[in-house]
């Protein structure tokens, strides 16, 4: 299991990245949060192809 970090998108952020609660995303966010991950998910698949090409 990999953690993904995403707290820092919404710390010091000068656009409003939160829903009316305060509390859940907003599309924004959502979108940031998505991108940070697809991006981590690029990089274990790169990963794991090296690795599985090395065992070969």
């Amino acid at each position: 299991m990999e953690y993904i970090p995403t707290s820092d998108l919404f710390s010091d952020s000068d656009i409003e990245l939160l829903a009316d609660d305060y509390f859940h995303p907003n599309t924004t966010g959502y979108k940031l949060m998505a991108k940070r991950i697809l991006e981590n998910m690029e990089e274990v698949s790169v990963e794991q192809e090296v690795m599985n090409k090395d065992v070969e």
